[in-house]
Order: C-alpha cells, then sequence, then structure tokens
C-alpha cells in the first residue's frame, strides 16, 4: 500500500446545470461565502493553503466542480461527491434539496475537501460524553484527512 500523500489544493467551481433556475448574482455570492467559510472555519483546522471558489459556466480542467442540476442524473440524493480518475466532483439535486441547496452546496464542498475521494470515512463509537466547550476548535486525528 502507497504511504498517503496531501492532495493538492484545488479551485473549486460551480456550475449551474440548472437549465437557468439560478441567477449568476446569487451563485457569485455563493462562491464568495464558500471561500470565506472554508478559510475561516475548515481551513485553521484542516487546510494548509487557501481554497478559492468560483463560478464559470464551462470550467477548464482539473478542477473541482460542483454541479447544481435542477434533477441530477442519479436523482437519489440531494447531494453526494464522489471521484472520477481521481478528480473529486459533487453534485447538488434542487428538486431535492429545495430552499435548502445552499446548505447541501456548502455540506459537499467541505465534505470534498477533507475527503476528496469519498471513501475515506473512519468510523468510531461515539463518546459518552462529548466536551461541548465553545471556542475550542477540533483537531484532526494525525494522518488523516488534509
Amino acid at each position: 500500500m502507497e504511504a498517503w500523500q496531501p492532495v493538492p489544493l484545488p479551485t473549486v467551481v460551480l456550475v449551474d446545470e440548472s437549465g437557468g433556475k439560478l441567477n449568476a448574482h446569487e451563485l457569485g455570492r455563493l462562491a464568495t461565502a464558500l471561500t470565506t467559510q472554508v478559510r475561516d472555519h475548515l481551513g485553521a483546522a484542516w487546510l494548509t493553503a487557501p481554497v478559492t471558489v468560483t463560478v464559470e459556466p464551462n470550467p477548464p480542467q482539473p478542477v473541482w466542480k460542483i454541479s447544481i442540476y435542477d434533477q441530477t442524473p442519479a436523482g437519489a440524493a440531494a447531494g453526494f461527491h464522489q471521484s472520477e480518475h481521481l478528480q473529486p466532483y459533487a453534485n447538488v439535486d434542487l428538486s431535492i434539496s429545495g430552499d435548502a441547496w445552499t446548505v447541501v452546496v456548502s455540506h459537499e464542498l467541505l465534505e470534498m475537501l477533507v475527503d476528496p475521494w469519498g471513501y475515506r470515512m473512519w468510523w468510531a463509537r461515539a463518546p459518552e460524553r462529548f466536551p461541548r466547550r465553545r471556542g475550542v476548535p477540533l483537531r484532526p486525528l494525525p494522518g488523516r484527512g488534509l
């Protein structure tokens, strides 16, 4: 088995595949909010370099693409992420996610950054007592995630 290597951090592109149900201004605001969310909330614990989220109708390769569909080809979930030929991507389904579609996009983005290939989840029993102190960041286990 090969030693774990960090994945180069991507440019993430939001792509409107909804047939015009979303407007460019709305997607631009979401891209800015997601870039801020990753930098301020995920970045401190997980990332070593900045991640930028942009909006492009025909993104160049290689980018990590989040496609937002009126109805995804799979149609089974509000959102999911996987990889194809080691290229992570996510799909979001507006027909299932409804008004919460921005939350689903955010969720898929964060999952993609922590688990780019969609299969590195680590299962563990929930602790009986979990400290719920405000302002104490969670830290990843050594060797897990980015």
